[in-house]
Parts: structure tokens; C-alpha cells; sequence
């Protein structure tokens, strides 16, 4: 079976992202709670419960949304495992920090560097929105 994961970006998340994914799967709690872990930050409480000031805020947003992406793809072949189908998809996308997520599923690069190279996205984000911040692109 030929599959595509595509992940969303910044913007996604919603308090009480991933509630019924973790309510369900044990393979979507296993993974929340190794990004806990990994970040260090309590990222399955803001999740869950919010406050939705903290969840939108970058810091949070965006190790939000890679966990509870790659909590969703685990839940997701955790179910179908119980059928008997092993899935592993062909090909994966992902929208700005959702390319965190394509690249973990796909292999390109492990949960670990994944969750903390998010989270220190998170960070700098946030301490450099304290000043300014330009985009600078070359023109041709």
C-alpha cells in the first residue's frame, strides 16, 4: 500500500490537540510523553489543556504541532498494525515546522534531533520576536 503523510504547520494547533489521539492509542501517549521529555517542555498538558495563550505562543506552537503530528502517524499504524497492515508511507510533506515532522517520519532524521531541534527553533523564535526581525531574500 502506497501512502503519503503530509503535516501541518504553525496555525494548526487547537487546545485539546491530539485528546482523543492519546485517549485511544498507546502508541500516541508513548509518544507525546517522549517529547516531553525530549524538550523539556510540559508539551502534552499545554496541548491538552492549554491555556490557548501558551499553546499559540511559538515556543510552544511548534514542538505542539510536530508532536502531535507524529503522535497521530504512530496511532495511526499502531491501529493498523492490529489489522495486520504495516504502514510506512512512500512519501511525506510538510508545511513550514510540519517539515520537522516529515522528516522524522520519513527516517531523515531521528525523534530526538527532530523534538529538539523544534524546540530550539521554539526558543530562538521567541527571543528574537523580542527585537526585530527581517527577511531578506536576494533579488534577481
Amino acid at each position: 500500500m502506497e501512502a503519503v503523510f503530509v503535516f501541518p504547520g504553525q496555525g494548526a494547533q487547537r487546545v485539546g490537540m491530539g485528546e482523543s489521539l492519546m485517549r485511544a492509542s498507546e502508541a500516541a501517549r508513548s509518544v507525546m510523553a517522549d517529547a516531553d521529555r525530549k524538550t523539556g517542555l510540559p508539551l502534552s498538558e499545554v496541548c491538552l489543556n492549554g491555556p490557548e495563550e501558551r499553546l499559540t505562543g511559538t515556543g510552544f506552537a511548534q514542538p505542539g504541532v510536530v508532536a502531535v503530528s507524529l503522535a497521530a502517524a504512530a496511532a495511526l499504524r499502531e491501529r493498523l498494525s492490529t489489522e495486520g497492515i504495516h504502514l510506512h508511507p512512500s512519501y511525506c510533506a510538510g508545511h513550514s515546522v510540519g517539515e520537522l515532522a516529515a522528516l522524522v517520519e520519513a527516517g531523515a532524521m531521528s525523534f530526538e534531533t527532530g523534538m529538539s531541534l523544534v524546540a530550539a527553533t521554539g526558543r530562538l523564535i521567541v527571543a528574537v520576536s523580542r527585537t526585530a526581525v527581517v527577511a531578506i531574500a536576494p533579488v534577481v
